[in-house]
């Protein structure tokens, strides 16, 4: 495979250069999302895919290194930018490219872009278990692909709505975390069983859950047949839930 074409803006260090390419060069190439990254929320996307017809770039950076084995590339930061630009044409880009792989690199900079960025704590602590990290992604992209409707690329969205990263963070920081020694069940069957059953108990007890609903969210509840996300602070819901109930 031939190395990405692009062109040097300025050096970092000797193995770390800020460059210009373009769609069609990094669309000739492969790159793979970091491990420790989390997956692009595909209801993004398209705001970007929007935003990029009216003008000849993207926005931002996207943080690239070349992998471990010299043969592809893998992207640390703006897996969102890279994604939209899948099927753009002739799109200007800056990279900031890492030239041979380097964990530590990788990361210390990938904690500098981030530092004021609320991220998952599950990919920003590398010695997190991968089958932890892997059962919370199959979970997250299972209930937003069955309720898509549900989901907002809004920061806050209104209820009964929630953000995709908002979903992962209370399930891995609060949910995950704090029923961790109420059971050993661990793998995305039984979460998954788990939350639609919640959400059963949601629809069955909404009005005493959700008192403040308006008659239009309810609508929407019952058009997308998912009632949890109705609840303020569902996660509470879901561990005082949890404490009473095995998964297993």
């Amino acid at each position: 495979m031939a190395p990405l074409a692009y062109d040097i803006i300025f050096e970092c260090s000797e193995n770390n250069v800020v460059a210009h390419t373009t769609s069609d060069d990094l669309n000739e190439v492969v790159i793979k999302n970091w491990e420790m990254n989390r997956p692009p929320d595909m209801a993004r996307v398209p705001e970007i895919q929007l935003a990029m017809k009216h003008q000849s770039y993207t926005d931002g950076i996207v943080y690239l290194s070349v992998n471990r084995t010299g043969d592809g590339y893998i992207c640390y930061d703006g897996i969102h930018r890279l994604t939209a630009l899948k099927n753009a044409k002739n799109k200007n880009v800056v990279i900031d490219l890492i030239l041979s792989y380097s964990d530590d690199q990788i990361i210390s900079k990938f904690m500098r872009v981030n530092r004021c960025v609320p991220v998952p704590s599950l990919y920003t602590k590398a010695e997190r278990e991968l089958h932890l990290r892997e059962t919370l992604e199959t979970v997250v992209r299972t209930i937003q692909s069955t309720y898509s409707s549900r989901f907002s690329a809004a920061a806050m969205p209104n209820i009964p709505n929630e953000n995709r990263d908002s979903f992962m963070n209370k399930l891995s920081n609060e949910v995950m975390e704090r029923t961790n020694k109420v059971t050993a069940a661990s793998n995305p069957e039984d979460w998954l069983k788990y939350l639609n059953d919640l959400n059963n108990y949601a629809r069955d007890n909404i009005n005493i859950l959700a008192p403040k609903l308006t008659p239009s969210q309810a609508v929407k509840c019952n058009i997308s047949k998912w009632y949890l996300f109705a609840v303020k602070n569902w996660q509470n819901v879901v561990i005082d839930r949890f404490e009473r109930i095995s998964v297993v």
